[in-house]
């Protein structure tokens, strides 16, 4: 099946143009073998073999609470998630993702997980070498099908070769400190929700120093105790939906709250949390993306002012 979608992509303009012609010209059966011929050849062949392999950047800006309107001090983050790597060759490369990343100024770089699908333990180092060439640092967490749920568990494979890159740091229930131009940003990553193993953090920054916290499934948003401050989380896990058919799609996110993609806020039992949701870069189930191609997040955060205590 995928052999027959790769050579009809060749004629994949002709086939959809085929298909609208006969769909708007001729007797309502014709019309109604173009809808079909268009839904059924054209459109699964676009999402499997054209729309997976397009990489688009969005830029956004996050005021952090506590950042004044007008003089804050800004980070910006190189976000993205949901590799979803393979031995098969239907998953996007990072040099292709470092490459897009070429020429954008950023200050780190974040990873919310899922950065393998169904690659083998011998394919690791291949795939994920290319983490320690951005040029800054990298933090990276796992999610739900690299701990085998579903397919292979290997966690400890993909910890072990991420701990050994240099600037790259896997967080699994674990807190940084990122400097950036002077002022601190703690950021703390979780092991995978799904385990239900994550050890939130005992200790909480200096007034005025943000908490990012880094996870794999939005759902953490909710699960974070009152007591653990964070000023943003930032997850992937949904993909968009994947294919993103309108009233269709959201049925389908494999969350128990209802995330999406992009910025929301929600009340739980910390109080009003921002949740940062991008929409991955790979696939899982079907091989296929539909209205919601791969993305780059590159996002500017707004700094709360510093405590003069603090630095």
């Amino acid at each position: 099946m995928i052999d027959l979608l790769r050579q009809l992509s060749a004629w994949l303009p002709v086939l959809l143009v085929a298909g609208l012609l006969i769909s708007w010209r001729g007797r309502r059966a014709v019309r109604v073998f173009g809808i079909v011929f268009t839904v059924v050849i054209a459109v699964p062949t676009y999402a499997h073999l054209v729309e997976p392999r397009i990489l688009r950047l969005k830029t956004e800006e996050i005021w952090l609470p506590g950042a004044p309107d007008q003089g804050a001090d800004t980070i910006r983050l190189l976000v993205f998630s949901d590799i979803h790597h393979n031995d098969r060759d239907y998953s996007m490369s990072l040099k292709r993702i470092r490459n897009k990343a070429k020429g954008l100024e950023f200050d780190a770089v974040l990873i919310a997980g899922d950065l393998v699908r169904s690659l083998s333990p011998e394919g690791i180092p291949a795939a994920f070498s290319s983490l320690s060439d951005f040029g800054k640092p990298v933090y990276v967490v796992l999610g739900n099908h690299d701990v085998g749920l579903p397919g292979r568990n290997l966690g400890l494979q993909l910890t072990g070769f991420i701990q050994s890159l240099p600037g790259v740091s896997i967080l699994n229930d674990r807190t940084e400190v990122l400097n950036v131009k002077g002022r601190d940003i703690w950021i703390s990553g979780t092991s995978e929700f799904w385990q239900r193993k994550i050890q939130y953090p005992t200790s909480e920054p200096p007034d005025g120093v943000p908490r990012l916290i880094l996870t794999h499934n939005p759902d953490v948003a909710f699960d974070v105790p009152a007591s653990v401050s964070s000023d943003l989380v930032i997850a992937g896990h949904t993909h968009g939906g994947q294919i993103r058919i309108p009233f269709l799609y959201q049925r389908y996110i494999p969350t128990d709250h209802p995330f999406d993609i992009n910025l929301h806020e929600v009340s739980t039992q910390g109080g009003t949390r921002k949740v940062w949701v991008t929409s991955g870069i790979g696939m899982s189930g079907l091989t296929m993306r539909l209205f919601i191609p791969p993305r780059l997040d590159l996002i500017t955060l707004y700094l709360p002012e510093q405590s003069e205590d603090v630095g």
